[in-house]
């Protein structure tokens, strides 16, 4: 589902990575992966050409508050995946540092969930159509 014009854009390596809270609720929180480039160059990139979303980040407690973590990585044959996986599982691990959770484990999925921009109303349809049914419908009731 990519636009010719993200096409032209993509990179596949990255100088850093960014993790951008996109929603949070009482039990979940959904981060998009952002691979960055030029990061210190905001004159030459203003448009965005130096950030990449590479992913989504999801985490999730349930009613015994056992955390579970999916990494959903946008397909693509030519990332470096093994990068992206482990400075997105560092950053999880630093949010979670200081609690109970000493142990992540993290599940790993591709998905094809891209698009360049989201309306306020649709935020929920759009995570929604990245975790399809790895996770209960009533996370999305807050």
């Amino acid at each position: 589902m990519f636009d010719k014009e993200f096409e032209k854009l993509k990179r596949n390596d990255f100088e850093t990575y960014d993790f951008t809270r996109f929603m949070r609720t009482s039990n979940l929180e959904f981060f998009f992966i952002m691979g960055i480039n030029n990061g210190d160059n905001f004159d030459e990139y203003w448009d965005g050409r130096s950030r990449e979303v590479l992913g989504y980040l999801v985490t999730y407690t349930d009613s015994q508050k056992e955390l579970f973590n999916y990494i959903y990585l946008i397909e693509d044959e030519q990332k470096n995946y093994e990068h992206i996986i482990k400075y997105t599982k560092r950053f999880a691990s630093g949010m979670y540092a200081y609690t109970e959770h000493l142990e992540l484990e993290f599940v790993i999925l591709k998905t094809d969930v891209y698009q360049k921009s989201i309306l306020p109303s649709k935020r929920i349809e759009f995570v929604k159509r990245v975790v399809k049914q790895d996770l209960p419908e009533h996370v999305f009731a807050d």
